[in-house]
């Protein structure tokens, strides 16, 4: 007897911007509809069936899979960079150019998790020539001051951690420690 064992991780986008159910809602529904069959055999031709179905929607640009990882380690790293388009964009675009429209409803959600707050591990802190704060941070980020305000750092127990947050008009305010929030911008 042959066992099956299948996992889906990630995300189906949905390609479908007329007023009918996705591609992806289809697909899977259809993967899951396979469990609730009784007999081995015919469940074994339903995931089959239903695996092949999935694999052709793939292949066509009707979905893609996008696992939370990718979302998550792609918005850490791109988080504060304006322009440079994410993961989802990225795997969006794929699709568009295959076909049709993407969902926007989709790709709203996906934006929304990726918070606009973060608190992230120091790797160092030193000041530009200009007196502005230069940030480090252990994933390789570099964010640089721009406000006028003056922060008297510790130098005997430097901050750890830093969190940052989107601001308006799409800049950033970052918190260093218990001392005020300053004004910065990501640059490497």
């Amino acid at each position: 007897m042959r066992a099956v064992a299948m996992t889906v991780l990630g995300l189906a986008l949905p390609l479908s911007a007329t007023g009918q159910e996705a591609p992806q809602a289809e697909v899977i529904d259809g993967l899951y509809d396979c469990t609730s069959i009784a007999a081995e055999a015919e469940r074994l031709a339903c995931l089959d069936a239903a695996v092949a179905r999935m694999r052709l929607a793939q292949e066509r640009g009707e979905i893609a899979i996008i696992t939370r990882q990718e979302v998550e380690t792609d918005a850490e790293e791109k988080f504060g960079f304006r322009g440079v388009p994410s993961v989802v964009e990225e795997k969006e675009q794929a699709l568009k150019a295959a076909d049709p429209p993407a969902s926007a409803a989709t790709t709203d959600r996906l934006e929304a998790e990726a918070t606009s707050e973060r608190v992230f591990a120091v790797a160092s802190i030193d000041e530009t020539i200009r007196g502005k704060l230069r940030v480090r941070l252990e994933n390789g980020a570099v964010w640089e001051q721009t406000d006028s305000r003056k922060l008297r750092l510790s130098r005997r127990s430097p901050p750890e951690t830093v969190e940052i947050r989107e601001a308006s008009l799409g800049s950033f305010m970052m918190i260093i420690g218990n001392y005020p929030a300053i004004r910065v911008k990501r640059v490497d």
